[in-house]
């Protein structure tokens, strides 16, 4: 099950970086060389394999995206999205330890909710500037989180990281998810 989670992800990650003629070739191929492996080797490394695979092809692809023209502008929507999200974040910081005691359960509760109500609201503002740039978005908050895990060391609690790892993206896609409805219930 993690193992298909992990292609799964893979693919999405690849069909949202290749041009629409390329992408399913580029992904069969893979999905096909993939399947060759694990068909002659029962390495439980397969999976790692594939996502090398696609880590590798990252670089090149959103470079090629952005020479056609179409991710400088995502890229410049989803930086101004989050760069909302820093000042609403900031400001919602400073009225929460002004309220409430840092030790007290609905702290800790706010704390929690702060971080992912603004991700959303930065995906529903990122989509709304670009489509698309809800998932750049997404992309940079796992680069933050990661970030800020590296610097805060263990100051912080591991479950609180994996938390903001996972659930911060995943809500920056659904603000761009809803973005999306809301535009094509304005265009019917």
């Amino acid at each position: 099950m993690r193992r298909a989670l992990l292609t799964r992800s893979a693919n999405w990650i690849l069909g949202r970086l290749l041009p629409e003629a390329q992408k399913d070739a580029v992904i069969g191929d893979l999905i096909e060389e993939h399947a060759l492996r694990t068909a002659t080797s029962h390495a439980p490394n397969d999976s790692w394999w594939y996502l090398g695979q696609v880590s590798r092809s990252l670089l090149p692809l959103l470079l090629a995206a952005a020479r056609r023209g179409q991710w400088l502008t995502t890229f410049g929507a989803a930086v101004a999205a989050y760069g909302l999200i820093k000042i609403i974040e900031s400001a919602s910081e400073v009225t929460l330890f002004a309220v409430l005691a840092p030790q007290s359960l609905a702290y800790v509760l706010a704390a929690y909710l702060i971080g992912p109500a603004n991700m959303m609201l930065g995906g529903y503002v990122a989509a709304r500037i670009r489509p698309g740039a809800a998932t750049v978005l997404a992309i940079i908050s796992i680069i933050m989180v990661l970030q800020w895990m590296a610097t805060a060391g263990s100051t912080v609690s591991i479950w609180f990281s994996a938390f903001f790892l996972v659930v911060c993206p995943l809500t920056a896609l659904a603000g761009g998810m809803l973005e999306r409805k809301q535009r094509n219930i304005r265009v019917q």
